[in-house]
């Protein structure tokens, strides 16, 4: 009787397991806010949402809630495959002209939020927290803060291309170089970058002071950072010869990832303009007012001279300790054949 239920308990869960396999496989993401409003009213808010699958989400019962302004939003209907659901704020005159999905009450916070999206069983689909400021987005243009997902499903948000932004069409960002409502290309110092440059197309210049795949950490005068992020689909644009130490100037969209830190996203191989090869390439040390790597002090490469002097001291070191084993094995040797001749 006991293997007979235990049988029929197996049997359950192999049944069971594929339809948790498909829960937890669900992607609906968070796909634009347009949290400032319009330039009719500030109150014209709207989120959209998007179905990555191939098959049709049933919403009933999913919440879309604002951890900031203690809201949420008890979702309704479904989401055709790869399309679009249209939650507006109030009205069905939040997005002009576009038919809304769903009517909500609540208001985004202007100075950020964080929002959560859950399935009907408690599960996180998906979060987008900008509880300290919103990652993209202009509260004077009203650009909207759009998603751009990469291959490998990282995820970043851009100032859309124009106020208002694409409600139920495919998003669509500032390009690169191009003069927008927010200017042409900036050039800026390193440490001179902040988020409320996110959104825009900036040039900066410094040292690649690590390459990790198609990540980058480029280093200005002082020990600011900032990370250049290529794309799985536009590997090709990273130039081949780029090295660690080298000296770059880089032009990108700044974009903000989930952690909250600013990154470069270059759009094409021209963004990146070689300036002059790593120190220990060049042979000399760099004049004063060079841009130079952490660790090295007054523009001279003391980095790469006390790496020398360490290792130039431990080779010494070894060495004593060599020809003193020898020196104790040969006077060992030496007492030996005395008393073998007494």
């Amino acid at each position: 009787m006991i293997k007979k239920q235990k049988i029929i308990f197996c049997f359950l869960i192999i049944l069971l397991l594929p339809f948790k396999i498909n829960a937890q496989s669900v992607q609906v993401v968070v796909n634009e806010i347009c949290w400032a409003g319009s330039a009719q009213s500030p109150v014209d808010e709207w989120i959209e949402l998007y179905n990555l699958m191939s098959d049709v989400i049933l919403l009933n019962g999913w919440v879309l809630k604002s951890l900031t302004r203690n809201f949420k939003i008890e979702l309704q209907g479904e989401i055709a495959p790869k399309n679009f659901f249209l939650l507006e704020r109030g009205d069905d005159q939040s997005a002009a002209g576009i038919l809304a999905s769903q009517i909500y009450q609540g208001v985004l916070n202007n100075q950020g939020d964080n929002l959560i999206l859950q399935d009907a069983n408690g599960n996180i689909v998906d979060q987008v927290d900008s509880s300290l400021n919103w990652q993209a987005g202009d509260n004077e243009t009203k650009q909207t803060m759009s998603l751009l997902a990469d291959e490998t499903g990282k995820k970043f948000f851009l100032n859309s291309k124009s106020p208002g932004g694409t409600p139920g069409r495919i998003n669509d960002f500032v390009e690169q170089g191009q003069k927008n409502q927010l200017g042409a290309a900036k050039s800026l110092r390193i440490e001179e970058i902040n988020k409320n440059f996110l959104g825009q197309t900036l040039i900066t210049e410094g040292q690649i002071i690590e390459k990790n795949g198609l990540k980058l950490f480029l280093a200005g005068i002082t020990s600011s950072e900032i990370i250049v992020y290529i794309p799985e689909k536009k590997k090709d644009i990273l130039p081949a010869s780029l090295a660690e130490g080298d000296y770059y100037r880089i032009q990108g969209l700044l974009a903000q990832n989930r952690s909250g830190g600013l990154q470069l996203l270059p759009q094409s191989r021209e963004d990146f303009i070689f300036l002059k090869p790593a120190l220990s390439k060049l042979l000399i040390a760099p004049p004063e007012h060079t841009i130079i790597k952490i660790g090295q002090v007054s523009g001279h490469n003391t980095e790469g001279i006390l790496g020398y002097l360490q290792k130039s001291l431990l080779v010494i070191f070894l060495l004593l300790v060599f020809l003193f084993i020898l020196k104790k094995k040969i006077d060992k040797e030496g007492r030996s054949d005395k008393i073998k001749k007494a």
